[in-house]
């Protein structure tokens, strides 16, 4: 019996580490703004969901460090966006 162990770095772009984290956020930022034009036809569990596939694609694309500001970055909006929301009422 032979098993095959397939690497996922193949995946990888070879880039560098700061042009990964510039090119990850810059891609949060266009998503941010199309969901902030698209924000009356999704609820906030769609947006949350969106949010939650970019970071997993720069964890797959980009690399762990690159995820984890995609991460930080989206629930800091979250928290934003749930503060005005309550501040608001």
């Amino acid at each position: 019996m032979s098993a095959h162990v397939i690497s996922m770095t193949r995946w990888r772009s070879p880039r560098t580490p700061l042009r990964s984290y510039l090119l990850t956020f810059g891609a949060l930022l266009l998503v941010t703004v199309v969901l902030l034009a698209l924000r009356q036809h999704f609820g906030v569990v769609n947006v949350a969901m969106v949010y939650l596939f970019c970071v997993l694609l720069a964890a797959l694309w980009a690399g762990r460090g690159p995820a984890v500001l995609t991460a930080v970055v989206t629930f800091a909006q979250r928290v934003r966006h749930v503060a005005r929301a309550t501040a608001l009422r």
